[in-house]
């Protein structure tokens, strides 16, 4: 298909730190109570409401929950989601369009607008049209702009679109397009319209266009990171000060939208909030909209009052959501309580226990991007342990006092180390193992040291897990001895010991 084309995003948040990552229940439900620090999250960074924060985060006392901060300010406006990448329909730079005041309109069959876009460091992989259509409906496609601009170059992805009966550009047309993923900084993207059977009406007014990063359900989330909100309130939305976003503070009559990959298979049952919560908390969990499908009534009770370590992380049963599969909008519509919410995470696989052995790639996240390595699970074994890869493991220490670990893995480099961390890679350090391929035990079979699968059982004396109890989210992160640009090994289990 030849067409002329002329050429022409949240900072790492705040650590929040626990001694030992564990805490005591605060309520009936289990809690997880683990160091949850923010993790970098990129996206276009708009401003969030201006305000102080319902609780002084520090050091001194806190505010009583019904009095207001002395130097409160009205915030302006809803706080917009800094994950979306929004762009106007109309600012195309080439196309077979036309452009209204606040709009795209004349789309025929085979119409086209190519859109100059910084996807920055990349990881969007879903795109959302905002459109009327008194039409019949046709097919929507994403396209990446040809390097000569001569025609179009790679197909992303596209979708089939329903007239709306009105030229209001109130309804949305959203599909996957997963090879954008790894497509960073200054993008020309091309959208092409097609009419079914090349009927010559006009299609659809498309009013803008959102790029998203749709996560795993699995991975941890930052409470900032929503596409859309519906925040109430003099405080509502305060996310912390720019650009150290901490949390969003929202209570009751507000939701908060989050784009999420819910898996082929689904089985998602549990959900952890880590915030600081006060009052008889509720919210549900809604499907793709406020009022879509419910899918998960979430009940605790939160303290009297704010405080100041800003930690609790409270995990509760959601069973209606084990149905859920694919990428979706999951709203969270809060009823009743004070949020101030830090981040959040699903679950679909129980806390491995760690008095059992532990299979490496029964990990619940393990980076895939390019440029800090691949985490790879095959053969019963996880390998790709590149500088900065970091896996994540849901465990059990059950009542402590687990000092000792044996490692078996096995490497062609000189090994490397192991930070271990509460929850994500920027957590709470607990710990460092060193696994130096020359320290191998004299059992290690033969050709140890030029096979990757060639595994030796390293045993190691680990005295900062003994504090550990209860159910912990670890994170490893590896650092090979000669750099990034090497591997430390492939790790086939784990056992620990007392």
């Amino acid at each position: 298909m030849k067409k002329k084309v002329l050429s022409c995003l949240l900072c790492a948040a705040m650590a929040f730190r626990m001694a030992a990552c564990g805490e005591e229940p605060t309520t009936d439900f289990q809690s997880e109570s683990m160091e949850e620090s923010g993790e970098e999250s990129t996206g276009d960074d708009q401003q969030g409401s201006e305000g102080e924060p319902p609780v002084e985060e520090s050091s001194e006392e806190s505010q009583p929950a019904e009095e207001e901060p002395a130097a409160a300010e009205e915030p302006e406006g809803e706080a917009e989601g800094p994950i979306a990448l929004r762009t106007e329909a109309e600012a195309f730079v080439d196309g077979d369009v036309s452009a209204e005041e606040d709009h795209l309109g004349g789309l025929k069959d085979k119409a086209w607008a190519m859109y100059n876009v910084d996807l920055a460091d990349g990881g969007y992989n879903q795109i959302s049209i905002r459109y009327g259509a008194d039409s019949i409906g046709g097919t929507v496609r994403l396209w990446i702009g040809d390097a000569d601009y001569k025609e179009f170059g790679e197909l992303l992805g596209e979708a089939v679109f329903q007239g709306t009966g009105s030229w209001d550009m109130d309804s949305a047309v959203t599909f996957d397009v997963p090879n954008l993923k790894g497509q960073s900084g200054s993008t020309d993207l091309v959208i092409e319209w097609e009419s079914p059977e090349g009927e010559s009406d006009y299609l659809m007014n498309p009013d803008y266009f959102e790029l998203y990063k749709l996560t795993g359900a699995n991975a941890k989330k930052n409470s900032w990171d929503f596409f859309d909100n519906s925040f109430v309130g003099e405080y509502a939305g305060y996310r912390g000060e720019e650009p150290d976003y901490t949390h969003i503070y929202v209570t009751s009559d507000c939701y908060v939208g989050y784009k999420l990959d819910f898996g082929e298979e689904g089985g998602y049952q549990e959900l952890a909030l880590t915030g600081d919560f006060v009052g008889e908390c509720a919210l549900e969990l809604r499907l793709d909209s406020p009022d879509g499908d419910l899918v998960g009534n979430v009940s605790f009770t939160g303290a009297a009052d704010w405080t100041n370590d800003n930690t609790h992380t409270y995990t509760v049963e959601v069973p209606e959501l084990a149905g859920v599969t694919g990428g979706h909008g999951i709203y969270f519509v809060f009823k009743s309580g004070d949020f101030n919410l830090m981040s959040f995470r699903f679950y679909d696989k129980p806390a491995l226990k760690v008095s059992e052995r532990v299979e490496a790639e029964q990990d619940i996240e393990g980076t895939t991007s390019h440029d800090k390595g691949e985490q790879s699970s095959a053969g019963g074994n996880i390998g790709g342990t590149q500088g900065n890869v970091y896996i994540v493991y849901r465990l059990d220490f059950e009542d402590g006092g687990y000092n000792k670990v044996l490692i078996r893995f096995g490497t062609i480099t000189p090994g490397g180390t192991i930070d271990v961390r509460c929850g994500d890679p920027d957590g709470e350090l607990i710990t460092t193992i060193a696994l130096n391929a020359a320290d191998a035990p004299d059992s290690k079979p033969e050709n140890f040291g030029s096979d990757w699968v060639a595994f030796a059982d390293f045993e190691i004396d680990v005295p900062d897990l003994a504090g550990l109890t209860g159910e912990q989210v670890i994170c490893f992160v590896f650092h090979p001895t000669d750099g990034d640009s090497n591997w430390v090994g492939n790790f086939d289990y784990y056992e620990f010991s007392k």
